[in-house]
């Protein structure tokens, strides 16, 4: 049953939501889709249960054609508030995953920031500035994978937002991080704090798009 797909689709992102620190404007999102979903389901078990009992003390069977077709139609405007109904739960997913995102890009450039401060002040050696790249590195291949799983979310929406600055900005830091590993390898720390201040910049617009 759709209703019942949307109701999981609602659990879900609920469940989410509990674990993490959403914005107000979600948080009432949930609230509005919450009262919808309760109206659609009583109206539903309502709307059903009374055209059975006229279809039960019908024997016109004009009338009992008139009824069913009817309920035809009210079963398609069902169907149609439904498909809305999903369509704002994919809304509010996204629109979650855009937060999440937003916060580690957000947090990631704050790291990079201070690696940068370091590798300028000269306060270690290459490699143990290259092991807390390399370790930075990893969590922007995690921050990747939240990507990718957006984009899968947008694409299923029938209203999609571009995302491709996002993505351009996240990828743009990638490359950065991944020279500035280069470089401390190479033991060149000038050209290593140059990669980690544009990979910070590129974190910073990827948290305020």
């Amino acid at each position: 049953k759709q209703i019942d797909q949307v109701a999981k689709k609602f659990e879900e992102n609920n469940r989410k939501s509990e674990q993490k620190n959403y914005s107000d404007e979600i948080k009432d999102k949930q609230d509005n889709m919450e009262k919808l979903l309760e109206e659609l389901k009583n109206n539903q078990m309502a709307e059903r249960m009374k055209k059975m009992e006229e279809l039960m003390k019908m024997l016109n069977k004009d009338q009992l054609f008139d009824q069913l077709k009817q309920m035809q139609q009210d079963n398609a405007l069902m169907e149609k508030d439904l498909d809305r109904m999903l369509e704002l739960m994919k809304q509010l997913e996204r629109d979650m995953r855009l937060e999440d995102l937003a916060k580690k890009a957000e947090d990631l450039a704050k790291k990079e920031d201070a690696l940068n401060k370091e590798t300028d002040a000269k306060s270690k050696s290459e490699q143990e500035l290259k092991a807390q790249q390399d370790k930075l590195n990893q969590e922007m291949e995690e921050l990747k994978k939240d990507m990718k799983e957006m984009e899968k979310v947008n694409e299923e929406m029938e209203n999609k937002t571009d995302l491709k600055d996002i993505k351009k900005e996240q990828e743009n830091a990638e490359q950065e991080m991944n020279k500035s590993s280069d470089e401390l390898n190479k033991k060149n720390s000038s050209k290593a704090s140059k990669s980690q201040k544009n990979a910070k910049e590129s974190l910073e617009k990827m948290a305020q798009k």
